[in-house]
């Protein structure tokens, strides 16, 4: 992570919060906090969007265009997110295969990377 994080932080700055909610309901109220004009909260989940590496950039891109100051990638506790969260946040999959919470923030670090450098024109993704 520390690699992925150092190599983000050239284009945008990174911070990764690990949050320790008491459950779905505390976890929802948290994401609800963070969904505002300023911020763009997404799920992580295998129900959500998939993208190409080219597409997930392009689609970076158009939400760095709304002017929000932050995206929000949230993973989800042991049991994921409730009905209720899904239906309030947009969602994002890395795969349809789950992955533990390290894995899957690594995968998520790995290709916010690789989305900033095809948005720069940096030869990585070739």
């Amino acid at each position: 992570m520390d690699y992925y994080k150092k190599k983000i932080e050239n284009y945008v700055s990174l911070e990764i919060r690990e949050i320790q909610a008491d459950g779905q309901d505390a976890e929802a109220a948290y994401l609800e906090q963070l969904n505002t004009a300023s911020h763009l909260v997404f799920l992580l989940s295998e129900e959500g969007q998939t993208f190409s590496s080219k597409e997930f950039a392009k689609k970076m891109q158009q939400w760095f265009n709304l002017g929000k100051k932050a995206l929000v990638f949230a993973v989800g506790g042991a049991y994921g997110f409730s009905d209720q969260m899904k239906q309030k946040f947009q969602m994002v999959s890395l795969s349809p295969l789950t992955f533990s919470h390290h894995l899957a923030r690594l995968v998520l670090a790995e290709q916010i990377y690789r989305a900033l450098t095809i948005m720069h024109n940096h030869p990585y993704h070739h």
